[in-house]
């Protein structure tokens, strides 16, 4: 990765609106404020309001989840005009995703009995399973979304390109989760009398999976050691704050890709040293989160002490039932958001398979099922040698987040998710030739 010669700033207040030369401080004109500045308020407000999702609008009028569509929308559309949709950095197996899907999705359309017909009307009134469950939506909005994420991995990719501008997103993250936390956000009660929080979602599962992806963020600049000991201090706390986050979801996958991300993060993380660094950062945040919510982390034992009585919350009798056909999709896939045609029949609870592999699988049949696998062993050996290449903690760290979703992607259907996509947009900007990095390499553990 390429060193860029900018110093390090000392104070807290210059850190965290460090000036990387990759920015323009002022902007010169026209073309400069679109060109250069819009973009990177883009991707501040995409951060900010990522954890304002559809569950806020259980404590309020406004649905606060259309302020990231704009600013996402807005990234997307900067990325079409000014770069006329450049995708040089993105891994081929990605942009070869995307053009098999949207083939796919015309094909499966055309061939059903119901063609298009299938296609409902935009609604936008949620019914809702078990108090987070949407059910009925328009298999419309369920395909648009698909590609939409997509297309915003693109553009994040497109847009990111220091690691001043990285920072940038983990403040304005923090700042939108620690406003999520003051507004309340939305919380419901179990079947077995437990409060689980969902904050600004209205899955405890989707809101467990963003906590990871934040926790993750800023353990990335907390083991920085070029970092000053009072910036360092702020993202500790905000690690610490994601952190008590994904203990309030109570969601077991999430704690699963908590896990499997921190386990690589360190078998990663070069020398003895930053092993030993990175272990006793997790395990104090650990502990401070356990001392903090000690309810919570009982609810969360109890939880996976219940697995084998509840699978999972069904989830093996949905995957059993889908294994069991899967003559029906291997090779062409039922299309992308038709996978509850081959559960229609049975007495699962839920059509979505709550997995991601499966997930890919069944929709777009092995060939889809492929490129998503090579796309993801792509992003993980830009990363793995990363590590090798540059003596950082914080590739360590990036590769422990993808590892938290490979995890995920077990339990829940993620990969149409505004945070894997934003994460996967980081990992390939930060993974190709043209990143700047404001501090210089050096001796970090």
């Amino acid at each position: 990765m390429p060193a860029d010669n900018a110093q390090v700033e000392t104070s807290s207040t210059s850190y965290l609106l460090a000036r990387d030369p990759g920015i323009p401080q002022a902007a010169t004109g026209a073309q400069s404020f679109f060109r250069e500045l819009l973009p990177r308020w883009l991707l501040i407000g995409s951060a900010f309001f990522i954890t304002w999702g559809d569950g806020l609008q259980k404590t309020a009028e406004f649905d606060f989840s259309k302020i990231f569509v704009a600013c996402s929308t807005g990234l997307i559309l900067h990325w079409a005009i000014f770069s006329s949709f450049s995708m040089r950095k993105a891994p081929k197996a990605l942009k070869w995703l995307l053009i098999y899907g949207a083939l796919h999705t015309l094909f499966a359309l055309f061939l059903s009995e119901s063609g298009f017909a299938s296609w409902q009307p935009f609604y936008f009134e949620q019914e809702l399973l078990n108090e987070f469950i949407r059910i009925n939506e328009s298999l419309s909005l369920n395909v648009i979304r698909y590609f939409y994420f997509v297309l915003f991995a693109f553009a994040v990719a497109h847009s990111l390109k220091s690691a001043a501008q990285l920072r940038e997103l983990c403040v304005a993250m923090s700042l939108g989760l620690l406003t999520v936390i003051g507004l309340g956000g939305y919380s419901y009660e179990s079947k077995s009398n437990e409060l689980i929080h969902a904050m600004g979602y209205l899955d405890p599962n989707s809101c467990g999976r963003v906590a990871v992806f934040a926790f993750f963020i800023g353990l990335m600049h907390l083991v920085d050691k070029s970092k000053n000991l009072i910036a360092r201090i702020l993202f500790a706390l905000f690690a610490i704050t994601a952190l008590c986050v994904t203990l309030m979801t109570s969601s077991r996958g999430a704690f699963m890709g908590l896990l499997a991300g921190s386990v690589i993060a360190i078998l990663y993380s070069p020398r003895l040293r930053g092993k030993f660094v990175i272990s006793l950062v997790l395990l104090a945040c650990g502990a401070i989160v356990a001392y903090l919510l000690p309810d919570n982390v009982y609810y969360t034992r109890s939880r996976f002490a219940r697995i084998s009585e509840d699978r999972g919350s069904n989830r093996l009798e949905t995957w059993e039932v889908y294994l069991s056909q899967i003559d029906e999709y291997v090779l062409t896939g039922v299309g992308v958001s038709n996978s509850g045609k081959i559960v229609e029949d049975s007495t699962v609870a839920s059509g979505a398979p709550h997995n991601t592999y499966l997930l890919m699988l069944v929709e777009q049949g092995i060939i889809g099922f492929s490129l998503f696998l090579i796309f993801l062993h792509t992003l993980w050996r830009r990363l793995s040698v990363l590590t090798r290449q540059a003596t950082r903690s914080q590739s360590a760290v990036m590769l422990g987040m993808l590892a938290a979703y490979l995890a995920n992607f077990v339990f829940l259907d993620s990969f149409q998710s505004r945070d894997f996509c934003m994460a996967a947009g980081i990992i390939i900007a930060a993974t190709a030739k043209d990143w700047r990095p404001v501090e210089p390499p050096g001796d970090l553990p």
